[in-house]
């Protein structure tokens, strides 16, 4: 992960344009394989949500939260600063929050911190409530059947299906204290998924120098990878 392609370069003596060609070409080919232990699947069939829910209850303390299939969280990529051939607004893609120019990511995973789903959601001044619900994962949250739900932090607007913690003086009350101890003991698979992610992926540690439009590719294969690796 740390080995750079101009050390790469030097060492193997290939040109730098066939190398970035191989890169994604191999980048193609993993995220059309459709091997099981590379899938991002959000659990969708009454089989899977179950067998969704029935891991989170592994991991609940006395199996008291049962019906958790998912824990959603967002993820602020760094990127270089985009140009404006590339992107409508490119002031959008600065956080204020993070000090850097980078898109919001959303992501779900089951309680092995293997990716469920992950998604460019928008540019870095997108914050998590609305992000959400800009690509296909909202959909997917609201489609679960039954009392089935999804956890997220408290950025997160609450609805039947999306359950986040609670925060301020809320989070202060004995009963809502007590319920995030318990949400929180499955919400933190996703940070953990995202910082193995980042820790393994050297890549990450820095701002992507990739055009905007293979952002979403590069990322799909490192969670696929991600999954793999678990």
């Amino acid at each position: 992960c740390n080995f750079t392609h101009s050390a790469f370069v030097v060492v193997s003596g290939m040109p730098k344009t066939s190398l970035y060609r191989l890169i994604w070409k191999t980048i193609k080919a993993i995220n059309n394989c459709g091997h099981r232990d590379l899938a991002i699947n959000f659990p969708t069939s009454a089989d899977d949500v179950k067998s969704a829910a029935t891991g989170f209850t592994s991991i609940s303390k006395e199996g008291c939260i049962w019906n958790c299939v998912a824990v959603v969280d967002g993820y602020h990529l760094q990127t270089i600063t985009p140009s404006a051939t590339e992107v409508r607004n490119v002031r959008s893609f600065y956080s204020g929050h993070y000090k850097t120019h980078g898109v919001n990511i959303q992501g779900a995973c089951d309680h092995h911190c293997r990716f469920v789903f992950l998604g460019v959601a928008g540019p870095g001044v997108m914050g998590d409530r609305d992000a959400i619900k800009q690509g296909e994962l909202h959909n997917l949250i609201d489609a679960l059947p039954g009392l089935y739900c999804v956890i997220g932090d408290c950025a997160y607007t609450p609805s039947e299906k999306m359950i986040p913690i609670y925060r301020g003086a809320d989070a202060t009350t004995a009963r809502y204290d007590n319920f995030n101890f318990y949400a929180s003991q499955l919400r933190i698979r996703i940070e953990m998924a995202f910082g193995l992610m980042t820790k393994k992926w050297g890549i990450l540690t820095r701002p992507l120098s990739v055009k905007m439009k293979h952002v979403k590719h590069l990322m799909i294969c490192i969670a696929k990878l991600h999954n793999f690796c678990i």
